[in-house]
């Protein structure tokens, strides 16, 4: 499994753990004040980060606020590799955002080792806090990856209004709709139980990110003419 998608499997398991769902609010956020775009040299910024520049602290002053910052690490001998995570609750416009760190497994190591405040999280996953020796190095790690969801279910015509269709919508077997935007390193996914969440990844490494999705559904196609190829012969 590529880093990528290590990443964002990584960043969904948070999304669960802080419950990540929509408050009680019809209003449809305005999207174009996020200020999603990406620049000439490829690189796309959110929010005023950019994915692969932007540091913990510039996120952290952006927002005037630490977040809760930690290691998520699975089982042992679990194939998910530990990854460092910062969480934002309390954003302007009431969304909440994780950012997956670009940190060295050597860095992730030593802090692990430490066992700062160890909780265990229902799904079995390891949460370490950061001990205060190694802060101001966090703080300046880029970020890798962003996961951010919206405050409200988003109006999709006014999505579109501003950033165009998507190139390619994907349905996958959990009944989430995954539309993909590889101009902006987007993967934006409809949930089915009303929960919006956008993906962003650096375009480089968009296809790492949607190549799960694609194996998935081709597996789906396939077995659709199987069964169709059974039903024929009977």
């Amino acid at each position: 499994m590529h880093i990528v998608q290590k990443i964002l499997i990584a960043g969904l398991l948070v999304l669960t753990v802080y419950a990540f769902w929509p408050r009680d609010n019809d209003q449809v956020p305005a999207i174009e004040k996020w200020h999603l775009s990406v620049d000439a040299s490829g690189a796309t910024r959110f929010m005023g980060l950019m994915l692969g520049e932007s540091a913990l602290i510039d996120a952290q002053l952006r927002f005037d606020e630490p977040g809760e910052v930690a290691i998520f690490a699975g089982r042992k001998g679990s194939e998910k590799k530990p990854q460092l995570e910062a969480f934002f609750a309390d954003l302007p416009d009431d969304g909440r955002l994780i950012l997956n760190l670009d940190a060295s497994p050597e860095l992730i190591g030593k802090i692990i080792k430490t066992g700062h405040r160890p909780i265990i999280l229902p799904n079995g996953t390891t949460k370490f806090s950061i001990p205060p020796e190694f802060v101001k190095e966090v703080r300046r790690l880029t970020v890798a990856a962003i996961t951010f969801l919206p405050p409200v279910r988003l109006d999709r015509k006014s999505f579109e209004a501003v950033h165009g269709p998507a190139e390619a919508n994907i349905g996958t077997g959990d009944g989430n709709l995954h539309l993909l935007y590889p101009n902006l390193g987007l993967d934006f996914i409809r949930g089915e139980d009303g929960v919006d969440i956008l993906q962003f990844v650096p375009l480089n490494r968009y296809e790492e990110l949607v190549a799960p999705l694609k194996k998935a559904m081709a597996e789906q196609e396939a077995k659709r003419q199987m069964n169709n190829q059974g039903g024929e012969i009977q």
